[in-house]
């Protein structure tokens, strides 16, 4: 579930115009990290 309020937030600030694709790339990134890490 957490997994899917992390994408929803990541697509929320993208639509609100919160950075470009580089930023939406870091956040995936972090996103991909915190699955690897067992976080979510």
């Amino acid at each position: 579930m957490k997994y899917a309020e992390r994408m929803a937030g990541i697509f929320e600030g993208w639509t609100k115009g919160e950075g470009g694709f580089h930023t939406i790339a870091n956040r995936m990134r972090e996103l991909a990290q915190d699955l690897r890490e067992g976080k979510l």
